[in-house]
């Protein structure tokens, strides 16, 4: 599992490479949508890490592979007929939910997970963390969940605050 620090690092690295794709417009500031990342601990000792970020209608094909070559693949919304762990209205499109939805339809993917980590720019919501996040963590007790959440708030230009580094 990653610490603390080693987080922190995957998400400020995680912003570089989005804010290097994803252009800046006078409509769209990719700053002020979340990215996200799960660390996923399995009980053979592998660790998984997957990426969100919360407006994926901006990142086309091609702005995706420049990502992936970058180490940041973006996880697709998972359809709706496997959204078992919905928010309602825009809540699901959120990064967290993206996440644990995409993680749970993962053959394989749940009998095998020791420990999940969420790092967040943005806090997680009260939406996110009612429908999503608790009824999880209810349903699989035996995985060890934990958030690590960076108190950004872009609609007031707060950006996330980290205990390691300086932004």
């Amino acid at each position: 599992m990653l610490t603390e620090q080693q987080a922190e690092q995957v998400l400020l690295n995680m912003r570089m490479a989005i804010n290097g794709v994803v252009t800046k417009t006078k409509r769209f500031n990719p700053d002020a949508h979340n990215i996200c990342f799960i660390n996923l601990e399995m009980r053979n000792g592998n660790e998984l890490v997957y990426y969100s970020f919360s407006n994926m209608s901006k990142v086309s094909s091609l702005r995706q592979s420049k990502l992936v070559a970058m180490g940041y693949e973006l996880v697709p919304d998972v359809t709706d007929h496997l959204k078992f762990w919905a928010c309602g209205g825009m809540g699901q499109y959120h990064t967290e939910p993206r996440l644990v939805n995409y993680v749970f339809c993962r053959p394989g993917h749940l009998e095998n997970i020791r420990k999940a980590l969420i790092v967040t720019e943005i806090d997680c919501c009260g939406s996110c963390l009612n429908n999503t996040i608790q009824p999880f963590i209810d349903q699989y007790p035996d995985i060890d969940f934990y958030t690590q959440e960076h108190g950004a708030v872009p609609s007031q230009g707060v950006s996330p605050s980290f205990q390691h580094f300086t932004v």
